[in-house]
């Protein structure tokens, strides 16, 4: 590559915005480098093999202490609905000025949970009607006729979010989603539907899907520089951040000796595949108060606000710590096939007894891989890497996010 197309390729990769869409093939997850990996999976060897106990903090960690979370409000951004609404909006520009949506387009969100719900939020704030999923009761016992509840908006614009949440895999629940799939093909107005990225890979290789439904737009991923970019925009002011041997991971304007900045952006970003929502819940498990000496001559004032940040060696993250049994691997894959479920579906849907899901949910949520949010069983922001490293290594069929 000459220096005329390199400084090219990097005026381009500048221009590109910090939250924008693209097609589902064109994502790549930001890598890791190869010391990361080799170190992770060495740690994944001892602990499946030998009862290793996790390694003790360091003096300097013990020092720092962790924030309240009405102080995090303040240091940590929130995800920027607003311009991530606007970057599918820019994304679809028949959906400009109020025009009607010509065509089916489909946007697949990043786990875990239900996403970011882009599809639902753009279409209410554009007046578009939205068609809620049915309840999982309602799919196994029959839902209603999907062409009958179609068919008066055969002709106005209609946003379908999760479609993960329009099955289940029981005989009777796959074939709502086989209907709604089928009323999606006459429909003759235009049609905007989501669906969580596990779900859309089982239902490529169950109903292929991808043929009945266009090429998905996904949010593009974030690296290490977009994190810093975002992460360092907070409402307390700019932040700076350190780790306590005083390499940087949200350096000051001015600092950039490649020996004073930390790999842990790059970690971060590789370790959440460039998902902001995993991102941003592994960054408030690190951030720590400072010292009182650890940042002297740093200026604290004007605006700007300095943070400490554990080690991303010494970080603790959740982990199952051995190979998950079979009936771990059936209640994680299905609950992020679906962004989340109730026990008393569980027991509907997976071959086990009740009293074993309740022991592996509680054994799942003791590792912190998994969380209770209201009545539903979610798969944890932080504990995701962890799930999806394990699912994969079980055969499962993942994501592409």
């Amino acid at each position: 590559m000459t220096n005329l197309e390199a400084g090219t390729k990097a005026a381009d990769e500048e221009a590109k915005p910090l939250w924008r869409l693209e097609p589902l093939e064109e994502f790549r997850a930001p890598p890791a480098s190869v010391s990361e990996l080799a170190r992770t999976s060495l740690r994944g060897l001892l602990q499946r093999f030998q009862d290793a106990a996790p390694s003790n903090p360091g003096n300097e960690d013990r020092e720092l202490q962790a924030f309240a979370s009405d102080e995090l409000e303040k240091l940590v951004p929130a995800l920027p609905l607003d311009q991530i609404g606007e970057a599918l909006s820019t994304s679809l520009p028949e959906w400009r000025d109020g025009a009607a949506l010509p065509k089916l387009c489909v946007v697949v969100e990043p786990p875990p949970g239900p996403g970011l719900d882009l599809v639902a939020m753009l279409a209410r704030s554009r007046r578009i009607p939205v068609l809620e999923p049915p309840t999982p009761d309602l799919l196994l016992n029959g839902a209603d006729s999907v062409e009958r509840a179609l068919e008066h908006r055969a002709d106005e614009p209609l946003a379908i979010p999760h479609l993960e949440r329009w099955f289940l895999r029981n005989p009777r629940a796959l074939g709502t989603l086989r209907d709604l799939l089928a009323a999606l093909a006459l429909r003759r107005a235009g049609t905007l539907v989501s669906c969580g990225s596990w779900a859309w890979a089982w239902l490529r290789a169950a109903v292929q899907v991808d043929t009945l439904l266009p090429e998905p737009l996904v949010l593009a991923p974030l690296d290490a520089d977009a994190l810093a970019t975002w992460l360092a925009g907070a409402a307390a002011g700019r932040v700076l951040c350190r780790e306590p041997g005083g390499k940087w991971l949200l350096r000051p304007e001015g600092k950039e000796t490649p020996d004073e900045s930390s790999d842990f952006l790059r970690h971060l970003a590789a370790e959440a595949r460039g998902n902001p929502l995993v991102a941003r819940a592994l960054w408030i498990s690190a951030l720590r108060r400072p010292g009182e000496d650890a940042f002297a001559g740093v200026d604290l004032t004007g605006g700007v606000v300095t943070l400490a940040a554990v080690p991303w060696a010494r970080l603790s993250r959740p982990s199952l710590e051995r190979r998950a049994r079979f009936e771990e691997v059936a209640v994680l894959h299905s609950l992020l096939l679906h962004g989340g479920l109730s026990l008393d579906v569980l027991d509907r849907v997976l071959p086990f007894d009740r009293p074993v899901l309740s022991r592996c949910l509680a054994g799942l949520a003791a590792t912190r891989l998994v969380e209770a949010h209201f009545d539903e069983w979610r798969v944890s922001t932080t504990g995701y890497p962890a799930v999806r490293r394990e699912l994969i290594s079980a055969g499962v069929l993942a994501d592409d996010l």
